[in-house]
């Protein structure tokens, strides 16, 4: 394990060559925070995006690490990813009572209250021993909610789901019910070895009346890195324990000119219970008119119910969601922030 302070982890929208380079600046221009942690290392894309990533590193104090968090959190301006080693954490535990929830060590999620305005995402991953705080300010980043939302929508006009049917289907963004959670975290749990002190907030997430986890998952990320989004992945899918039967990553990246280009990738597991790519689509740069209004993401009944499929019902009837409806969604989100499509 790393001893350095803290290393910068490049986003995929860089090109490669910035990704296989570290940056050596210790202090940036306007930057709050490497001028205050001067043994910070930040890489930043053409979009202005930071991940930041903090390993382990004895010398790094408490307070500074506690200042670090909460100085990100109230000063950012756009999407930006923290990422935490465990051992970290336990430097926290206590000093984090007053201004995050936190669990017990070692088993930790945690919620920002009153020190950013910013939507976040957070969760911990009990394999990698990894707490990652995820502050978003576009909606980019969650076009797919209306884009399922209105998914729903038609699926009931089309008699694909019945009124009772949809109401069962509970969505959650970020947040979940206080009574799927217990009262030091407000984040999924229920997950199976070797993630069963997980804890995670999902981008969306689609469960069922009763079932402990949902059967359903969007992950997306901005300023999240395509191994960070398959971390998730893993997470969701080999900790599911039987209920999360699908996840749909979307990843966006942004070149210099602030040209966005995504895609959707949509996985299950497999019987051997490895992750398997069951659909890979490109959102932008869109093609074609004619394949543009082709494109579909399909779902299945029981990818919708899992385990608490209403009996009697076809497990494989399948429905498709347009791509070309979530294209449009997102092409006038990123217009709001000032980008175009690729």
């Amino acid at each position: 394990m790393s001893t350095g302070a803290a290393v910068g982890s490049q986003s995929l929208d860089c090109n490669s060559a910035q990704q296989k380079q570290r940056s050596s600046v210790k202090t940036v221009e306007g930057n709050h925070l490497a001028k205050s942690q001067p043994s910070e290392v930040l890489d930043n894309c053409p979009s202005g995006r930071v991940t930041l990533r903090s390993d382990t590193n004895p010398t790094l104090s408490k307070n500074k690490l506690l200042n670090l968090i909460l100085s990100e959190l109230s000063n950012a301006t756009d999407e930006r990813v923290l990422e935490y080693k465990s051992s970290m954490l336990e430097q926290l535990t206590g000093l984090l009572r007053s201004s995050i929830v936190v669990q017990r060590t070692h088993h930790i999620a945690i919620r920002i209250f009153s020190h950013c305005h910013q939507t976040t995402r957070l969760g911990y991953d009990s394999l990698l021993q990894n707490l990652r705080v995820i502050i978003m300010s576009t909606a980019l980043h969650d076009s797919h909610v209306p884009w399922f939302e209105n998914s729903l929508d038609q699926m009931l006009v089309a008699g694909f789901l019945t009124i009772q049917e949809k109401a069962s289907l509970e969505r959650y963004h970020g947040t979940i019910p206080i009574e799927d959670v217990d009262s030091n975290s407000l984040a999924f749990k229920s997950f199976g070895p070797p993630y069963q002190a997980s804890r995670k907030e999902p981008d969306y997430a689609v469960k069922p009346i009763g079932s402990r986890l949902p059967t359903l998952v969007f992950e997306s990320g901005w300023s999240e890195s395509r191994p960070q989004l398959y971390h998730d992945r893993d997470l969701w899918l080999r900790g599911g324990q039987g209920f999360v039967q699908v996840i749909l990553i979307i990843k966006w990246t942004a070149n210099a000119n602030k040209r966005v280009k995504g895609d959707i990738e949509v996985f299950d597991l497999d019987i051997d219970g490895n992750p398997r790519l069951l659909q890979h689509e490109i959102i932008f740069p869109a093609p074609d008119l004619a394949l543009a209004l082709s494109q579909h993401i399909t779902v299945t009944r029981h990818q919708l119910f899992g385990p608490n499929q209403p009996a009697g019902q076809n497990r494989a009837q399948f429905t498709h969601l347009s791509l070309n409806d979530l294209r449009v969604i997102a092409a006038r989100n990123m217009g709001n922030d000032g980008y175009t499509p690729a």
